[in-house]
């Protein structure tokens, strides 16, 4: 190495405008060589150890922001869902709000008995009662039908005989079945 002086191949020779003329001695010299070369040796070594630690730091630093890195994916897959899931929240107020009014009209047909029952269920459990418990008609008496008016003003009333005849007229049948 080039730092690393040899003493036993310089020789010192005092300068010639050296007023006091001091000599050292050649053991001196070498001493103090060795002792350089061995400080130079320690900084060696302590600057690989730093290099090392630094390195080790770096490494470490490098793992930690990768797995920050993967925390950084996971939030951004999170956030992309997100952003997915949004315009779906307007949907789902709109068909909660009609699921309300569903349940609304339905449980006018339950007695107040069963409608406090029906309170402490989600609006969701309490259709299921409904659509599982809806009143049937009784098998011997017929549905009675209900007029319609295409006007839009008060139906008339009518006979079931007069709604059917006016149903199989309409189909080109006639009414010979009740007639």
């Amino acid at each position: 190495m080039t730092d690393e002086v040899q003493a036993d191949t310089v020789e010192p020779t005092p300068p010639a405008d050296d007023p006091q003329g001091k000599v050292f001695g050649e053991d001196y010299v070498k001493e103090l060589r060795s002792e350089a070369a061995e400080w130079r040796k320690k900084v060696r070594d302590m600057e690989k150890q730093l290099q090392t630690v630094t390195s080790e730091q770096e490494q470490a630093k490098q793992k930690e922001l990768a797995e920050q890195g993967k925390y950084k994916e996971l939030f951004d897959e999170a956030t992309k869902q997100v952003a997915d899931l949004e315009p779906l929240k307007g949907k789902v107020e709109r068909y909660e709000g009609a699921l309300v009014k569903l349940l609304e009209a339905q449980r006018q047909t339950v007695p107040e008995g069963i409608r406090a029952l029906l309170d402490k269920l989600d609006p969701v459990d309490q259709l299921e009662w409904l659509a599982e418990n809806a009143r049937q008609p009784e098998p011997d008496k017929p549905a009675k039908l209900q007029p319609f008016s295409p006007a839009g003003g008060e139906p008339q009333k009518l006979s079931d005989k007069q709604i059917l005849d006016g149903l199989y007229r309409d189909m080109g049948q006639g009414s010979g079945l009740f007639g």
